[in-house]
Order: C-alpha cells, then sequence, then structure tokens
C-alpha cells in the first residue's frame, strides 16, 4: 500500500513528542511560579490529547498521539522526583524490562511459544475497511481495531518503555534547559553527537545479525526489541546534536529558521496529514492505494509536506498558533478561574 511511505514524512512532524514532555516542563515550571500546581491541568490536557488522537485515528489506524496521551500521565507521577532519579527511571524503561524478562524466560524454557501477537488479530480485522468505500464504516474499524492495532503492536515491541523513557528524558532537558543559550551547552552536545555516533554503528550491525545469531523466534523478537531501542536512541541523539550545531550556524540556520513554521504547527501537520493521505489512498477517497508505488508515494509526501510548509507560513502571519494548537490551549485552559 502506497501510504505506507508517507509515514516517513510523518516522523518528521513527531517532534511533537518532544514538545509534550519539554512544554510539560515549561507549562509545570511557570505555574510553579504563580504559586500553582499544573499537574491537574496537564492531566486534562492529556485527556484532550486522548479526544485529538481518536479524531486522527478515526483517518489513520497507525496513530499516536493516544499513545502519547496515556505514557504522558508518567510526567505527572515524576515532576517532582530528583534529576537524579528521572534519570535513573528513565535508563530502566530503555533498558526495555519486560522485554529483557521476554527473553530469560524462553531462554530459560527453550519449549516455551508465545501466543499470537494480538495486534496481529486487530490488523486483518482492519485493512478489509481501508480499501471498501463505505467512510463511516472504515471510521468505525479504525476507531476500535485499528487504535487496538496500534496500542497493542507498541506495547509488544516496546514502545510504551521507550516512550515513557523518552518523556523523562525530555523533562530533564527541560529541567537543565539544554535548548537555552546552546552555545554554553556545546561540550554537553558534542559528547551526545560522538556517544550516539560510535554506539549507533555497531548497534546496527548486531540488530542486522540477530537473526543468524538467535535461532529462537521466542528469544529474537524481545532481543531485537531491546537492540532496536538502543540503535534508534542513538541515532536520535545523532540527529538532535547535529541539529543543535547546524542551528548555530549562520548560513544553515537560515535554511532550518524557515521550518520553524512547521514545527509550531507540527499537530495541525500531523492531522492534516492523515485526513489528506487517507482521502487519497483508502477506498473512501481516491483509492489509489494500488496505483501509486512506492516512489510516487514518495512523491506525493514531498508534495504534500512543501504544501503544508506554505500554509504554516502564510497561518502564522495572521495567527499566533495553528488551529489546532490554537483550539487544544483555549480547552486545556477552559474552566480556569
Amino acid at each position: 500500500m502506497g501510504y505506507l511511505v508517507l509515514p516517513f514524512f510523518r516522523e518528521s512532524i513527531r517532534d511533537f513528542l518532544p514538545a509534550v514532555r519539554v512544554q510539560f516542563f515549561i507549562q509545570y515550571d511557570n505555574q510553579a511560579k504563580k504559586g500553582k500546581d499544573f499537574r491537574l491541568r496537564f492531566l486534562w490536557r492529556l485527556f484532550l490529547l486522548f479526544i485529538i488522537g481518536c479524531f486522527n485515528g478515526a483517518f489513520f489506524p497507525g496513530d499516536i498521539l493516544v499513545l502519547y496521551s496515556i505514557i504522558g500521565v508518567v510526567l505527572v507521577l515524576a515532576c517532582k522526583w530528583s534529576d537524579r532519579a528521572v534519570l535513573i527511571a528513565a535508563i530502566i524503561l530503555m533498558l526495555q524490562p519486560l522485554e529483557l524478562g521476554k527473553f530469560f524466560y524462553a531462554l530459560m524454557n527453550p519449549g516455551y511459544v508465545p501466543a499470537t501477537s494480538g495486534w496481529y488479530i486487530h490488523s486483518q480485522r482492519m485493512y478489509p475497511f481501508l480499501s471498501q468505500p463505505d467512510f463511516w464504516a472504515m471510521v468505525k474499524s479504525n476507531l476500535w481495531d485499528g487504535q487496538l492495532f496500534s496500542l497493542l503492536w507498541a506495547w509488544g515491541y516496546g514502545r510504551f518503555f521507550q516512550t515513557a523513557s523518552l518523556f523523562l528524558l525530555g523533562m530533564l532537558i527541560g529541567r537543565r534547559r539544554l535548548f537555552v543559550n546552546l552555545s554554553e551547552h556545546r561540550v554537553f552536545w558534542m559528547r551526545t553527537l560522538i556517544i550516539g555516533a560510535v554506539c549507533f554503528v555497531p548497534l546496527y550491525f548486531i540488530a542486522a545479525s540477530l537473526p543468524s545469531l538467535i535461532s529462537n523466534k521466542a528469544m529474537l523478537t524481545p532481543m531485537n526489541t531491546v537492540v532496536s531501542s538502543f540503535r534508534n536512541f542513538s541515532f536520535m541523539c545523532v540527529l538532535v546534536a547535529c541539529f543543535v550545531f547546524l542551528w548555530q550556524q549562520v548560513a544553515a540556520h537560515k535554511v532550518l529558521h524557515g521550518l520553524v513554521p512547521y514545527g509550531k504547527m507540527s499537530l495541525t501537520n500531523y492531522l492534516t496529514q492523515s485526513i489528506i493521505g487517507s482521502f487519497i489512498y483508502f477506498g473512501y477517497g481516491l483509492s489509489l492505494y494500488n496505483v501509486l508505488g512506492t516512489t510516487a508515494s514518495f512523491g506525493v509526501g514531498v508534495l504534500l509536506f512543501v504544501l503544508q510548509l506554505g500554509f504554516c507560513h502564510w497561518w502564522l502571519k495572521k495567527f499566533k498558533q495553528g488551529p489546532f494548537e490554537g483550539a487544544w490551549r483555549k480547552a486545556t485552559w477552559a474552566f480556569c478561574n
């Protein structure tokens, strides 16, 4: 299905993930300075994100916002912990304790055969509705089987633990203000770049070699999740550190600054990609899933990105926030005296 290529571009919008965790610290800190506790308000904000995620999931069954709304609760629980406690919790979560438990259980029980993943069952129920023309039948399927597929897949492949770890690390970044006065934190970001690059290379080859090293699937699957989690994290560190250094270069800064409006409207862009993309590919719309191949779908993604970027520049000349960002903010502070 050609639409599977579009998630490549949707990854750029998932800067919304650090926005959730860093903005929590900023909002919590601002309210604390006023003598107010932001935690209950943030829980309400997460509930609103859950509703937004359901809206998004009605169009695209790979929604990530519902997962963020669930995992975001960890920020409320850990917001008063010390930096050391937060870091330790983040490391433990990144180690994928559940997957390591599965690995060692299979190691000690060679005859163990894990049950069929629940997400697979829901994906089989969901996909037929994506190609048929009944819009409301697709929505109903996406809201039930689609969301269960997305959440169970995320649970089965360690995304709950990894995302919680990233949320905690993001909160630490906010506390230490590592994105403020970047030149003052140059040593930290240089170490992040070097360590991330050094770790990524062996982790990449280890992940690629695991199928030949471990024949038992009950052991292979969880270990692949553990190694892939660290591989992806190390690569993310490289990307973020490179972005930090490029941002401080005059020529590169001008180019990157042109992308700022896109990031400011990341929620709007994420949602509109789901709506437009589903109309292009799914059966209720143009039904081009069997027509557009990988290359053509890549082109569709580039075109959509360019159009959205232009829209973001135009919109933010007239308004302070994107339409969905503004609505989310107003709803967050509703019923506030």
